[in-house]
C-alpha cells in the first residue's frame, strides 16, 4: 500500500463516525535524515546533489523534511525522527543492512505507517525499503511533488505540475518494471513482458507530456503578451527560500484590502504562481523618481535539493525573476540555517541565469533576541542588506525608498 492509500485508509475508517475532525487519527510518519558526507564511493547524481545538503545541521534537514510531511496532504503525524550516517551507499537500500533493521524496529515499535527520507531515493531502493519495513516509503522529490500539486490554483500551475510529475515518473521508468522479464529467448530479439510494459509506460508518457507542452505553450504566449504590455515599468520580483515571508512582505509593501492580499500560512509553497502589482509608495504614486510605473511580483519559494525537472518545469513562472530589473533576496534571518538557505537560493538563480540588481532583504528581525538583533543590524550595514519585519512592517519604508532610487 502507497503512502496515498494509506493515508486514504485511515480517513476512511472514521468516515463514518460521529467524531469530530480534530479527533480524527493521522496516520504515523517517521521522518529519517541520511547523512551522506562521508560517502566515498560512486553514487547516483541524484544522491550525489543530495550530498551538498549533508553539511547543513541534521536537526534543521529533519524539521524541514517535518513541514513537507505536514504538508503534503496525506495527513500525516509525525511520531519519530532518526538520522543515519551512511559510509558506503547500498544499491538496493540506500542505508546498510543494519540500518534498515535498526528503522524496521522502530517501525514496528511505534507502529509507523508512512517513513519519509529528506533524499532521493531509486525506484528498486523505495521497493525494497518499502518489503524491509513492512510500510510505505516516500522521499524527499515525492514529497515536494504532493506539496506542489496540492497548492497549484491555475491552469498554468497545474500544468506545470502535471509536466514535472511526468519528467519524474520517466525518469523512474528503467527500473520501475525490473521484477518482469525483460527479455525471452529465441532467434533474434524478443521482448518480454517487462520491456513492453516500459516501452507501452514511456509511450503514454511521452504522448501526455507533448500534450501539456502544447498547452503550456500557448500560456507562455499569452504571458509574453503580458510582458511587452508592461515595457518601459520596472519589475521588481520577490524571491527567496520557502517559508521566508515574502508573501507577509508582498501584502505589506502593497498595502493590499483583505480581499485581494496572498495567502499567508506557515507552509512550504504555498505561492505557485507569480502574483505581479503596481507597487504604490506612501505618496500613493505608483511611479519612481523617472517617471517609470514599479511593478511588483511574488513568486514561488525555493528549497535545499530543488529537483532540477522541477525547475524546469516552472520555468515560465520563473522568468519572471530572470527579467526582473531588481530582485529581492528575502531570507529568514532568524532562521538557523540561514546561511545555507541563502546558497540555494543563489545556486537557483544561477541556474535560472538571473540578471537583475540582487539586494538581500533580511526578514523577520522582529524574531531576533536583543543581543542578536544589534549584531545583526551592524551587519546588515556592512553588506549592503535591508533589514526588515514584515508582520511588524519595521524597515520596509527604507526598502520603498531604495527600490525607488534605483
Amino acid at each position: 500500500m502507497n503512502a496515498v492509500n494509506a493515508a486514504r485508509a485511515a480517513q476512511h475508517k472514521h468516515k463514518d463516525s460521529p467524531q469530530p475532525a480534530a479527533a480524527l487519527a493521522a496516520t504515523p510518519c517517521c521522518i529519517v535524515h541520511v547523512d551522506l558526507s562521508r560517502v566515498s564511493l560512486r553514487h547516483s547524481e541524484s544522491q550525489r546533489d543530495s550530498q551538498r545538503d549533508s553539511q547543513r545541521d541534521p536537526k534543521d534537514c529533519l524539521e524541514e523534511t517535518a513541514k513537507l510531511a505536514r504538508s503534503a496532504g496525506l495527513s500525516l503525524q509525525v511520531l519519530a525522527r532518526h538520522t543515519f550516517v551512511v559510509h558506503r551507499i547500498s544499491a538496493a537500500t540506500l542505508i546498510g543492512k543494519g540500518q534498515a533493521e535498526t528503522l524496521r524496529t522502530l517501525v514496528e515499535r511505534q507502529g509507523i505507517e508512512v517513513v519519509c527520507f529528506d533524499v532521493p531515493l531509486g525506484v528498486l531502493q523505495q521497493r525494497n525499503l518499502e518489503r524491509a519495513l513492512a510500510c510505505s516509503v516516500l522521499d524527499r522529490t515525492a514529497l515536494i511533488l504532493k506539496i506542489f500539486a496540492a497548492n497549484a490554483r491555475s491552469q498554468e500551475g497545474r500544468l506545470q505540475v502535471a509536466r514535472a510529475q511526468c519528467a519524474w515518473q520517466k525518469s523512474r521508468l528503467a527500473k520501475a518494471w525490473q521484477h518482469l522479464e525483460r527479455q525471452r529467448g529465441g532467434r533474434g530479439f524478443l521482448a518480454g513482458p517487462g520491456e513492453r510494459q516500459i516501452e507501452l509506460d514511456r509511450r503514454t508518457l511521452e504522448t501526455t507530456e507533448r500534450g501539456l507542452d502544447k498547452k503550456l505553450r500557448k500560456l507562455d504566449a499569452r504571458r509574453s503578451l503580458q510582458r511587452r504590455a508592461r515595457r518601459g515599468c520596472i519589475l521588481t520580483a520577490l524571491t527567496g527560500y520557502t517559508n521566508s515571508g515574502k508573501s507577509t512582505l508582498f501584502n505589506r509593501l502593497l498595502a493590499l484590502p483583505q480581499g485581494m492580499r496572498q495567502a499567508v500560512r506557515q507552509q512550504p509553497f504555498l505561492t505557485l504562481d507569480t502574483k505581479i502589482a503596481r507597487w504604490r509608495d506612501a505618496s500613493r504614486t505608483p511611479q519612481d523618481s523617472s517617471g517609470a510605473t514599479l511593478l511588483l511580483a511574488d513568486t514561488v519559494g525555493f528549497i535545499a535539493d530543488l529537483p532540477p525537472f522541477l525547475i524546469d518545469a516552472f520555468n515560465a513562472t520563473l522568468e519572471e525573476v530572470v527579467q526582473a530589473d531588481i530582485v529581492l533576496h528575502v531570507r529568514d534571518i532568524a532562521a538557523s540555517d540561514s546561511a545555507e538557505q541563502k546558497h540555494e537560493v543563489l545556486r537557483v538563480l544561477q541556474r535560472l541565469g538571473c540578471k537583475g540588481r540582487i539586494v538581500e532583504v533580511w526578514n523577520k528581525i522582529d524574531r531576533l533576541a536583543h543581543t542578536q538583533r544589534h549584531a545583526t543590524l551592524c551587519a546588515a550595514k556592512s553588506c549592503n542588506a535591508v533589514p526588515v519585519s514584515a508582520r511588524s512592517g519595521e524597515g520596509c519604508e527604507e526598502l520603498q525608498r531604495l527600490v525607488l532610487r534605483a
